[in-house]
């Protein structure tokens, strides 16, 4: 199957995936701001890794969030099969997405960085100026 065919199905699963989960899914364990992150389809068009991300959830009940995607998949394929045009329909894992979580505690870690560099700069330069005013004044004297 060529990769610009294979892109445009990945691209359909991810828009269908999350418009089932946030229109056509009613399970009540399926709380927050659910949003599929990354979509990993097999060539052969078997199996699709479907990363999630999860905001507004504890971080303890992320693994009851994806159960209950999980419980809703046969819904979620079945919508996705009808809007596909290929012979069969992947069969649909879900998976936690960690990386905008670490990508936001990469962030975190850089700001932190740049504030104790830019402090300890701005130390630098008191003290660098008030060296240069005890030595101005001791030329002066």
């Amino acid at each position: 199957m060529s990769s610009r065919r294979l892109e445009k199905i990945t691209q359909l699963i991810k828009i269908n995936v999350s418009e089932s989960i946030q229109h056509h899914l009613s399970d009540p364990r399926v709380t927050g701001l659910i949003s599929v992150t990354r979509v990993e389809v097999l060539s052969d068009l078997s199996l699709a890794n479907i990363y999630l991300s999860i905001l507004g959830v504890d971080e303890k009940k992320f693994s009851t969030v994806i159960t209950g995607i999980k419980s809703g998949s046969g819904l979620i394929r079945t919508r996705l099969a009808k809007s596909l045009t290929t012979r069969s329909c992947p069969r649909l894992e879900f998976y936690y997405d960690k990386q905008l979580k670490e990508s936001f505690e990469v962030l975190g870690l850089l700001d932190q960085a740049r504030s104790e560099f830019t402090s300890v700069e701005e130390t630098e330069d008191i003290n660098n100026a008030s060296s240069d005013l005890t030595t101005g004044a001791d030329n002066e004297a």
